[in-house]
């Protein structure tokens, strides 16, 4: 958000100054300079949207993993006598 804050101050500066900006020709500066805001905006973006997909596939995968877990623990405290059978299950 810091990003995205910064380059839309710095493209109304951009815009209300368009004359001055022309006058000089500094477009390829000021090109330069919101790019460059840009790219560390979508860098950020771009990592939020990963810790977003790695928290859904943990939730997706959380029953299943808990399913596995508990039944590798049931059979592997008492391996003699802990067997999942058909029977056991009912």
């Amino acid at each position: 958000m810091k990003f995205k804050d910064e380059r839309l101050k710095l493209m109304s500066e951009i815009l209300n100054g368009m004359k001055v900006i022309k006058f000089y020709a500094w477009e390829e500066s000021m090109k330069k300079l919101v790019l460059e805001i840009r790219e560390k905006e979508i860098s950020v973006l771009r990592e939020i949207a990963l810790y977003n997909a790695a928290i859904s596939l943990t939730w997706s995968c959380a029953p299943f993993l808990v399913a596995v877990v508990t039944f590798g623990l049931y059979v592997n405290i008492d391996p003699e006598h802990n067997h999942l059978t058909p029977q056991v299950c009912n």
